[in-house]
């Protein structure tokens, strides 16, 4: 998935669906509509997909941030591609998609979009941010269990010392 810029290299827009055992794909040229493509996810099977079947390309990926996080996204611009990580709240859909609702049709809508330029990339935090930004949302989640009404579903015995410590820290 090299990027070769040049005023005559096709570009080929991808637009995935990630979920955690698989990803939809839609594979579509700057002039051609393109097909869809079910994959395990893993980037590298992407990748080698690509190299083979659309070489001398210009790879422009785009996804919704989700349950995978930004991990793809680091990984695709690793191997050359440009990535968008998108807001799914963000993506323009036809009114006729808030009836049925599917991967396919959802990573064909990203390509769609990608392919028009209506997308804007959310900002790729680095790894030490991003582990940070997880560890106060647990810690949110912690202190509502602990004062919210779980409190009575979780006596205190099951937390140790230190944890109630932590969560009182408020």
């Amino acid at each position: 998935m090299s990027r070769q810029v040049t005023a005559m290299s096709p570009k080929l827009l991808i637009g995935l669906d990630i979920h955690k055992k698989t990803w939809k794909l839609h594979f579509t040229t700057d002039l051609v509509e393109g097909s869809g493509h079910t994959f395990p996810p893993y980037t590298q099977k992407i990748k080698s997909y690509v190299e083979r079947n659309y070489p001398k390309y210009e790879v422009c990926i785009a996804y919704e941030v989700g349950c995978c996080g930004y991990e793809p996204a680091r990984t695709f611009i690793s191997f050359g591609g440009d990535t968008f990580v998108v807001n799914p709240a963000n993506i323009p859909r036809p009114a006729k998609n808030n009836f049925v609702k599917t991967d396919k049709i959802d990573a064909k809508n990203i390509a769609k979009q990608l392919r028009s330029g209506n997308l804007r990339k959310l900002i790729i935090p680095e790894k030490p941010r991003e582990a940070l930004r997880c560890l106060t949302r647990q810690r949110t989640v912690q202190v509502n269990v602990f004062e919210g009404s779980w409190a009575t579903a979780r006596p205190e015995s099951w937390y140790t010392p230190g944890t109630i410590q932590w969560m009182q820290l408020c």
